[in-house]
């Protein structure tokens, strides 16, 4: 489990609760304080919400079972998902990946923030929320040639051995011979994750949220890698009911199609 505590405009104090589990959540939202709001992020159960007029929304994720070998891990990947990270391995002389330093935090977030140039529905990072995760997540970053192509940041539970995709930014937009490099590479990113955490025992990969059903190109994208659908809830939770409808009111505002878990 993750926790995070923060205030809201100085007045309200807000604790964000990654993957807490069902005696957890409970134990959390029972011992809630008048001024105290609480978010719990990505819990498999559902809890008695009534009590705290907790807002609730269901979601799906991606997740792939690290406690298996490495040759299941891949020969569950589809075939052009495989075959897409051997041709980024062809030119792996001219690949460097960068991992939780300085320079990795800064280029992720000058690639992540050129998005919303080209595309409307990607919010900007403040460097403030690479700060906020700190420890508790990894930034790992692709170069081609000593340029920048592709990054991610993840979110680590050391305890729980589990690591999530929270963000995901890259080239692809900007041209077509650039776009290419980004499809291979990006793959191979992901790759290179997987190993690194199954090397450090880690028990989950999460590719985060999918839309079952639908079949978007994000969510054909994290089905290439295998890995199993599990449902997931997330609680907004205060003590008052008028708190927790302002707050709440407040989160929608600022959702976006690719908003990081505020």
């Amino acid at each position: 489990m993750v926790v995070i505590d923060r205030r809201l405009a100085r007045l309200i104090r807000y604790r964000t609760i990654f993957f807490p589990t069902r005696e957890t959540s409970t134990r959390i939202v029972d011992d809630l304080r008048p001024g105290c709001v609480a978010r719990l992020f990505w819990t498999p159960t559902e809890i008695n919400q009534a009590r705290r007029s907790a807002s609730h929304q269901r979601s799906t994720t991606l997740g792939i079972d690290l406690r298996r070998t490495h040759n299941r891990i891949w020969n569950e990947f589809a075939k052009g998902c495989r075959y897409d990270i051997r041709q980024a391995e062809k030119e792996i002389d001219s690949i460097e990946i960068s991992r939780n330093n300085q320079q990795s935090a800064h280029d992720f977030l000058r690639l992540h923030n050129s998005f919303p140039t080209t595309k409307g529905d990607v919010r900007l990072i403040p460097s403030q929320v690479l700060k906020r995760y700190g420890e508790n997540s990894d930034i790992f970053v692709a170069y081609q040639d000593g340029r920048a192509l592709c990054g991610h940041m993840l979110l680590r539970d050391s305890h729980a051995r589990r690591a999530r995709l929270l963000f995901s930014a890259s080239r692809r937009l900007e041209d077509p011979e650039t776009a290419k490099a980004c499809g291979l590479i990006n793959r191979y990113l992901h790759w290179f994750e997987i190993r690194a955490y199954l090397a450090e025992k880690f028990a989950t990969y999460d590719l985060g949220g999918i839309r079952e059903g639908e079949k978007d190109g994000i969510t054909r994208f994290k089905e290439s890698f295998g890995g199993r659908a599990v449902a997931e809830n997330t609680y907004l939770c205060a003590c008052a009911p008028r708190l927790v409808n302002v707050v709440h009111r407040v989160f929608h505002s600022m959702r976006t199609a690719r908003l990081h878990p505020a």
